[in-house]
């Protein structure tokens, strides 16, 4: 019997189908793994559909600019439907953040399910 280990961590299992919003523009490194593994989770909607596309707990941390590192970083690439992700001193980022996919999504091709996530965080970060 093979075991399977869950990828997504013990504090955002019961999060799993919380939606999420990724800056759909990837601003990483090109060809750095970060930039890989970003690709590859962008177009991801929950947690856990993410998480099934190899983003990690430490990408969520570092794109959401929530932990002590990151918090003064310029850019947050991960909107999280889940209170200690959204602080509300970041709420000019993120409408930079929501802007630049507003620009993404009328020049390219999307899922529906992005567009009304991209509806539900503008309406979220705006009650901030």
């Amino acid at each position: 019997m093979k075991i399977v280990e869950n990828k997504i961590p013990l504090n955002l299992r019961e999060h799993t189908s919380k939606k999420i919003l990724f800056r759909l523009f990837n601003n990483k490194r090109n060809k750095s793994e970060s930039f890989i593994i970003y690709e590859k989770a962008k177009h991801s909607t929950t947690i856990k559909q993410a998480f099934d596309n190899s983003y990690r707990y430490i990408d969520v941390k570092y794109d959401t600019s929530t932990d002590t590192h990151t918090i003064n970083r310029k850019y947050v690439n991960l909107l999280v439907d889940i209170p200690q992700y959204l602080i509300k001193s970041k709420k000019s980022q993120y409408i930079d953040f929501l802007n630049q996919n507003e620009t993404y999504i009328k020049e390219n091709k999307v899922s529906n399910e992005i567009i009304e996530n991209q509806k539900y965080f503008r309406n979220l970060v705006n009650s901030l």
